[in-house]
């Protein structure tokens, strides 16, 4: 029954991976593209001023947008719904003989609101995405340092 329950939480994963995908091709990569013509207007500016950067690209936008995304998107999701499916066999396996255990639906919804708030929702309220000052690229790594703490503990 175990194996059952995780192959469809990896085949629930890769669905909402797909998803995942057409969305941030449709929502995300535009806002994203207007993001980088606009550094690369601010670089042009920069170096017109003698400011000089330095920067290797690894992977091109295009690979970036598609085949980067795609798998990224596709990894995670099989990761997370593999992950929640373990979860939720564990805590069933726990309270599913007991007179008081939730619907096997009903537990997988508290899993799931569970997991959105801890991983999600404490995070963001209490480090929001955006650096106050933007710009300031030392506090970046600091947010980042503690959002990880935050997520972990």
């Amino acid at each position: 029954m175990e194996k059952r329950l995780i192959a469809r939480g990896l085949l629930a994963g890769a669905v909402a991976a797909v998803l995942a995908f057409v969305f941030a091709r449709l929502f995300a990569e535009p806002v994203i593209g207007r993001a980088i013509a606009f550094e690369d207007g601010r670089t042009d500016v920069e170096r017109a001023h003698g400011v000089h950067e330095h920067s290797v690209e690894l992977f091109t936008r295009g690979v970036q947008a598609n085949a980067g995304l795609g798998f990224g998107v596709l990894i995670f999701g099989v990761a997370m719904g593999a992950l929640f499916a373990v979860l939720f066999c564990v805590v069933y396996g726990r309270a599913g003989g007991r007179a008081k255990s939730p619907a096997p639906r009903l537990l997988s919804v508290l899993l799931a609101a569970g997991a959105f708030g801890a991983l999600y929702l404490v995070p963001f309220v209490k480090y929001p995405p955006n650096p106050p000052p933007v710009g300031r690229v030392d506090t970046i790594g600091m947010r980042t340092g503690w959002y990880l703490v935050m997520v972990l503990g």
